[in-house]
């Protein structure tokens, strides 16, 4: 079995790996770390944010995998 297909393997038995996860695993991304969600939830923690990160609320919305029908996608220019 290729290395790949470990991977690929781990991922389709473990429900519990979201996105943050598999990101955290590919070469390059050795110095991101995972947040607990109630940190990333908790208003005071993300003081300063908003003037710093073009979209911010469709950014931190992507990011804890919010699913709202409200959220407007980005459009063509901005993707």
């Amino acid at each position: 079995m290729q290395p790949q297909d470990e991977l690929s393997s781990s991922f389709d038995t473990d429900e519990d790996f979201g996105w943050v996860s598999y990101f955290l695993t590919l070469k390059g991304n050795e110095l991101f770390c995972q947040v607990d969600d109630e940190y990333i939830q908790d208003k005071f923690n993300l003081t300063g944010l908003v003037n710093q990160v073009p979209y911010y609320e469709y950014a931190l919305d992507l990011i804890c995998d919010v699913e709202n029908e409200e959220r407007h996608e980005l459009s063509d220019e901005h993707q």
